[in-house]
């Protein structure tokens, strides 16, 4: 059984990511992530879905991935002399 909290405020959210918490905000603001502020209270506290978090997070490794596999494959093609070997 998962005891972790689907929801999550932006202090808890930003060490389970360890995303900062500005960018946090901005990325439910540009709508990359799940999120919002509640209306209670008058202190309008950020909540954070665990599960976008992780979708993120598993794009950006993708996105590294591929960016470090066209830099490796371009420098291989440049040839040991530095010309293009293509």
């Amino acid at each position: 059984m998962d005891l972790t909290p689907r929801w999550l405020t932006l202090k808890a959210a930003s060490r389970y990511s360890s995303i900062g918490q500005r960018k946090l905000i901005e990325l439910v603001e540009d709508a990359k992530i799940r999120g919002g502020q509640r209306r209670d209270n008058g202190n309008n506290p950020w909540f954070f879905d665990r599960d976008s978090i992780d979708k993120y997070m598993e794009g950006m490794i993708a996105d590294k991935s591929m960016a470090f596999y066209r830099c490796e494959r371009k420098t291989y093609l440049a040839g040991i002399d530095g010309k293009d070997i293509r």
